[in-house]
């Protein structure tokens, strides 16, 4: 929290008047239909050549002209002394928005070192009128950091329902495809804009409505920039939850190792280990080049379920079940049998029935897991010259390359194969005895669980490449930034063990070759067949091409009211967007509980857009700032987007802010034509019909309609509107004294037609309103129901941000104290249009909002030595309600984990850091939830792994 100085004693606020220019970074994307992209590119092409020959040397950081991000002009008074040996990892968090700057030495509208996310116009001072947090890598490094997913972690207002625990447990192996997700507001992944040194990144093509933050290699990441204000007019209107500007390394010269090994202290693995190392020559300034690479490698081991006792899919509260068992149920109209039933379901993982007659199965503990093994590779290289004093041209690549391996229970046989009247293995006929009273003249459908072939794999393969083509520089008073990107996103997804053909299971079962109703071990004829009846191989291949070109001038026009200069900028983009999906049917076909269906999509669209930005001072201390984006979406339609700020510094301690925005987000081409597939609902749901309230109505069975996880269909929907939005923001930057800075915004937004999934637990309670949507068979049971992409009703939200930072240099040492914290007034959603609200704040609902959520920093260093001691902290919330009859109320208890480290940094460039997350060892609060991850928990929202400690070294030279 906070702008801060460095000194010899360390960093504290900065005093008022100080200027901080580490804060210079890209600009803002930019957008405009093909022939004003052409006309905008030839113009900086053509000024460029003319003064290529005889430019002007850059001009001073007071001047008119804006420095290109790259500039290195010397640091202000306040900051010119050397750092110090260690910083404490609080202190290297700071908000770019956070302390005031004096009016009347660096006023707000002249262009100048600083490019703060969140506007067009380059500034001298930092404290704009929108909320900025920026995150300095090095010290989240210092905290065991070592990915962008584990990153957005540790924000507040970033809710975690699309965390790294979305893909474990029982949720479909491949749901998640190996990515993560940020999600600003609990918003949506897809409202929360990522951008990389300033320009948007690709989706990620297998679940391509948000950008997977797994490609982004945290070992070349410099700080990020949280831009918490929605809907920007610059970067795009579809940042209707917030902006995140990852910004890399720049003008390296030198190198540095980065080595760091972190090891649970509880049993059954997990291990993660990272290594990267950094290289830069040459100075932008002093060389006129520079060329710098960056390279990294990180392993994480899994975690099983059985390694962690807080994982209970059957306990007074829970009994997370499922109805195909091992040894198999068989099914008859209402009749449900299981040969283990005359014994009590007494075998391994067996559940006895509601009845007497069959068996429910406990499939936790065959292979499930709460933390996946994965691996990730990355590489980001860049090439700068400064082909004159004032312009310059780079070139930058991005290749990342992710392996995950994903675990699920074995195979459950879903498209129920039957077994024929006569045959060897029917009930009744001697083998199998019949306990239910069969019809021998009728067939018997089968719900078997393959245990014998062990846990289901699936492997993802995310590789993603990006390249930049960057020209930037100042002329004639103007500073213009233009460039060219290509991004591709590829996803390969494999089985690669543990699935079943069900035709193939139907064979050997009617075959006589496979008894489905013994746990005896297997004849090599019966292994023969279930191994034939295994699918492996490559099931689906998603890939997302953009091809973009962007680019903005900026000037200033002139001192209008006597107040300082006002200043515009002009930025146009167009944006080519392609989605090639492909999934085999034969594999598919002959995987059913890996919800695939045969599907072949090739789309593609193009965006074209301008925007202009207008900031004014109209009073020496009060300045507006004005932006509108325009942009032609080729298969939605157009939209005009407006925005508009203030900033108000009565006197130099404060600053007042304050801005509206609307938003505009169209579906994606992956909510438009995402294919058809049919699978499992994640959590167990009663039949509305034929198990209402969970007991069966005449025709009901039991064991086939109550609290059963039913199929449904899932998918796009091409005749989905764009969801649109309406934000409001306003605050204060406070800094009393020199060693304080105090931030609070409140803001607000109200989203309409949200696009989603409605939640299947809504969607049978309220069966009346979507009864068209369920698909029955001849007997009346549910075959699936329905349920793609929506448009739903609205969401409203608003809550506030606050942020406070202490400092204090004294003898011993210099203390901080760092507070960040999200509070929740409201967050109201309808699952419909015109449906009932629902509230989310503190309630398990379409996911949990949480009331409150912080993390407070203690840290101290002195010379050499640093250390900090971190908390974090969210809400309890009222647990999962099955049905609005079902009387729960049960309570998940707040989550509180504490975290520390020193570190020491020798005289040598090397630095030893040591810490340990979740220093007390706390266990997730229980949860009653079996729709994401595993029962007895919610892995979205609290880990699963424990205490870990870990020790990192760091080498520059």
């Amino acid at each position: 929290m906070g702008i801060f100085a460095t000194t010899a004693g360390g960093r504290w606020p900065a005093p008022i008047g100080t200027t901080i220019v580490r804060y210079r970074n890209t600009r803002a994307t930019a957008a405009a239909p093909a022939y004003v992209a052409a006309g905008l590119m030839l113009c900086s092409t053509a000024a460029l050549a003319a003064q290529t020959a005889n430019d002007p040397p850059a001009a001073p950081a007071a001047a008119v002209n804006a420095r290109t991000d790259d500039a290195s002009p010397a640091a202000p008074a306040a900051a010119a002394a050397p750092a110090p040996a260690s910083s404490s990892a609080a202190a290297a968090e700071a908000t770019a928005a956070a302390a005031p700057v004096d009016a009347s030495a660096a006023p707000a509208t002249q262009l100048g070192d600083i490019a703060v996310t969140g506007t067009a116009i380059a500034r001298t001072d930092a404290a704009t009128a929108l909320p900025v947090t920026t995150l300095d890598a090095d010290a989240l490094q210092e905290q065991g950091i070592t990915s962008t997913a584990q990153l957005l972690q540790e924000l507040t207002d970033n809710s975690t329902s699309n965390g790294i625990g979305a893909s474990t447990g029982n949720t479909p192996a491949a749901s998640q495809g190996g990515a993560a997700y940020a999600n600003l507001r609990g918003l949506g992944p897809s409202k929360t804009l990522v951008l990389l040194n300033g320009r948007r990144l690709g989706n990620n093509a297998f679940n391509g409505g948000a950008v997977d933050l797994n490609t982004i290699p945290f070992a070349a990441i410099d700080r990020v920039e949280i831009l918490r204000d929605g809907a920007s007019a610059i970067y795009g209107t579809d940042a209707i939850g917030g902006v995140i500007n990852f910004i890399t390394k720049k003008d390296l010269d030198g190198g540095s190792l980065h080595a760091q090994y972190q090891l649970p202290t509880r049993d059954g693995g997990g291990n993660s280990s990272d290594l990267s190392a950094s290289f830069g020559k040459g100075n932008l300034k002093k060389d006129g080049w520079n060329v710098m690479a960056v390279l990294s490698h990180q392993e994480q081991d899994a975690i099983s379920t059985n390694d962690r006792g807080f994982v209970k899919p059957l306990d007074d509260r829970i009994n997370f079940v499922s109805s195909f068992p091992y040894p198999a149920n068989y099914y008859q109209g209402a009749r449900v049998g299981n040969p283990a039933a005359a014994d009590g379901c007494s075998g391994p993982g067996l559940v006895p029935g509601d009845g007497s007659s069959y068996c429910y199965f406990n499939f936790t503990p065959y292979g499930t897991q709460v933390q996946q093994k994965t691996k990730k590779s990355s590489f980001f290289g860049r090439g700068a010259w400064q082909i004159t004093p004032n312009h310059q041209v780079s070139l930058s690549y991005l290749w990342s390359h992710t392996n995950s391996r994903a675990q699920a229970a074995p195979a459950p046989s879903s498209n129920y194969p039957e077994i024929q009247p006569g045959t060897r293995f029917y009930p009744g006929n001697g083998v199998v005895p019949d306990n239910v009273g069969l019809d021998a003249s009728q067939p018997v459908s089968v719900r078997y669980r393959a245990v014998p072939l062990g846990p289901r794999i699936t492997l993802n393969k995310n590789d993603y490449m990006r390249a930049v083509m960057d020209f930037r520089g100042h002329f004639g008073g103007f500073h213009y930034d233009s460039a060219l990107s290509f991004n591709q996103s590829q996803t390969d997804v494999d089985l690669d063990g543990g699935n079943t053909d069900n035709d193939a299971l139907e064979r050997a079962f009617n075959a006589g070759l496979l008894n489905p109703f013994s746990t005896d071990p297997l004849s090599d004829q019966a292994r023969a067949a279930l191994n034939d009846a295994e699918t492996v191989g490559r099931v689906e291949t998603d890939k997302g091409q953009v091809y973009t070109w962007d680019g903005k001038l900026s000037h200033q026009l002139g001192d209008w009211f006597g107040a300082g200069a006002s200043a515009l900028a002009l930025g146009a983009q167009y944006r080519h967007e392609t989605l090639k999906l492909n999934v085999d049917g034969d594999i598919a076909r002959a995987a059913p509980a890996q919800e695939y269906s045969e599907a072949r999509v090739d789309a593609s669209r193009n965006v074209e857009g301008v925007y202009g930005e207008l900031n004014v001072p109209i009073l020496k201390n009060l300045e507006l700032d004005a932006a509108a984006r325009y942009d032609n979406y080729e298969d939605v339609g157009d939209t005009v987007n407006p925005k508009v700020s203030l900033r108000y510094q009565p006197w130099h301690a404060l600053v007042l802010r304050a801005s509206y925005s609307e938003g505009f987000h169209a579906p994606t081409l992956y909510d438009l034509y995402r294919p058809q597939v049919i699978g499992a609902t994640p959590t167990q749901l009663d039949d509305p019909v034929l198990c209402p309230g969970g007991n069966p109505a005449a025709g009901g069975v039991r064991g086939r309609d109550c609290s059963q996880q039913f199929d449904q269909q899932s998918g796009g929907n091409p005749d989905l509107a764009p969801e649109k939005s309406k934000s409001w923001s306003a605050g204060f930057v406070l800094q009393p004294v020199k060693y304080v800075s105090l931030s609070v915004d409140f803001w607000a937004v109200e989203l309409t037609q949200q696009i989603s999934q409605a939640s299947p637990t809504y969607i049978f309670n309220h069966y009346d309103a979507y009864a068209d949507r369920f698909v029955r068979n001849d007997d009346g049971a549910i075959d699936y129901y329905q349920n793609v992409q929506a448009n739903l009703g609205k969401t409203e939200t608003n809550g506030e941000d606050v942020q406070l930072h202490f400092g204090l240099p004294t003898d011993t040492g210099t203390y901080t104290l760092d507070i960040k914290g999200t509070y929740i007034n409201k967050y109201d959603s309808q699952q419909a249009p015109g449906a009932d609200y629902i509230d989310n704040v503190d309630n398990y609902a379409n996911g949990v909002i949480f009331r409150w959520k912080h993390k407070v920093t203690l840290g101290w260093h002195k010379g050499a030595w640093a250390a900090s001691v971190i908390n974090h902290f969210q809400t309890g919330y009222h647990d999962y309600q099955p049905s609005p009859d079902t009387v729960v109320h049960r309570h998940v208890n707040a989550y509180v984990t504490w975290d520390a480290l020193g570190s020491y940094r020798f005289e040598d460039g090397i630095r030893l850091t040591v810490g340990s997350k979740n220093i007390l060892d706390r266990d997730p609060p229980f949860s009653i939830q079996t729709e994401v991850g595993n029962a007895g928990y919610d892995s979205r929202y609290a880990g699963a792994v424990g205490r870990t400690v870990y020790a990192r070294l760091d080498y520059a030279f």
